[in-house]
């Protein structure tokens, strides 16, 4: 059955950021965008048009980077998503949220994801000097402004993703390092990544069935699971059962990157037997559910892998692109088959996946 419209759209407002984390999959040292000679930014009018023409279904809205706080038209994005009823939130590193909250949360914004990655030390070694302060104000500010004005949102989450450098700092982050008074919810999820074999699976896919070469987004995830093996594992799995247990006694919603974090599973996990985790499963519901936006317009049901997309809303809308033959194609092959590489998007994670 045809959906007439995505329930979910992430836009790609810019890929530019002004921070450059060792991990991250766009700008870190195998970074996708490192080659890129000017970051893509989506024009505002683009922007502005697919709002006016998914808002009648009232999606729910992510604005995305790069860094989405760096776009120079945010306001009025929010503003134009929040009048057509829809939900709107954003991902951010939160480096510039004390000269923004005031704005954010005048605009009206319902949700903001803020990055952090440990304790000062630890955070500012992947994602550089001063920017656990940076943030640390930036959260206090964004409190004090609700306060202020005698408002909930936007509601505050941290996300936090379990490397190699902060696996044992699960803990402190969150119950130490941070002031959590102000925190709503939180993320701890897994270094993302995928084994050499499935991108060469991935690429012959792509090449057999959608009749595309282009690998680039995901050839930056491609990681030894011998990396990982310095992990404390059950370490790992008991800090994140302790925050859980404490956030959750204060009413504050507790999000996991895989969902089932036991020693087991997440064992599987670090050591790339990701068809042995007990919540592996073998369908994405997503591409009926979700379209995503790239900066330069592409759009794709998947929010890590640009790879496979289905037209460009510069040349479409949005709408013909989501109701037309190269998604509904995708769609059919979905129905019974999963991609080598989806267990490394964060959808694939998210309680929409089947079990």
């Amino acid at each position: 059955m045809k959906t007439p419209a995505p329930r979910w759209v992430c836009l790609q407002l810019l890929q530019a950021c002004n921070l450059r984390c060792s991990m991250c999959y766009e700008w870190g040292k195998t970074g996708v965008h490192k080659k890129a000679v000017a970051p893509a930014e989506l024009p505002l009018d683009v922007v502005e048009r697919i709002i006016d023409e998914v808002a009648p279904y009232r999606p729910h809205i992510d604005l995305f980077g790069g860094e989405p706080l760096l776009y120079p038209q945010l306001g009025s994005v929010i503003e134009r998503g929040k009048r057509g009823g829809c939900t709107v939130d954003l991902v951010t590193n939160g480096t510039t949220l004390e000269e923004q909250a005031d704005f954010l949360v005048h605009a009206g914004l319902d949700r903001l994801f803020v990055s952090l990655d440990g304790p000062q030390p630890i955070n500012d070694r992947q994602r550089g000097k001063g920017t656990f302060s940076r943030v640390e104000r930036g959260l206090a500010a964004l409190g004090a402004a609700r306060a202020r004005r005698g408002v909930q949102k936007p509601r505050i989450g941290i996300t936090f993703v379990v490397t190699t450098a902060n696996h044992h700092a699960i803990a402190e982050t969150f119950l130490t390092a941070l002031d959590r008074r102000d925190i709503d919810f939180i993320s701890i999820e897994y270094q993302s990544y995928l084994l050499s074999d499935q991108l060469d699976a991935y690429r012959q896919l792509l090449r057999d069935r959608f009749a595309t070469e282009a690998v680039r987004f995901a050839v930056g995830l491609v990681r030894d699971p011998a990396e990982f093996s310095a992990i404390d594992v059950a370490g790992v799995s008991a800090q994140i059962e302790t925050v859980r247990e404490v956030y959750e006694s204060e009413g504050k919603h507790v999000i996991t990157h895989p969902r089932v974090t036991t020693v087991e599973n997440s064992m599987a996990y670090f050591a790339g037997r990701f068809e042995a985790m007990s919540d592996y499963h073998r369908r994405c519901v997503f591409p009926w559910l979700y379209a995503e936006v790239s900066a330069s317009g592409d759009v794709t049901p998947c929010h890590t892998f640009y790879d496979l997309t289905f037209g460009n809303v510069k040349e479409q809308s949005l709408l013909e692109i989501w109701r037309g033959e190269r998604f509904e194609d995708a769609r059919r092959f979905f129905r019974n088959n999963l991609s080598p590489v989806c267990h490394a998007c964060c959808l694939y994670h998210t309680d929409l996946a089947p079990s």
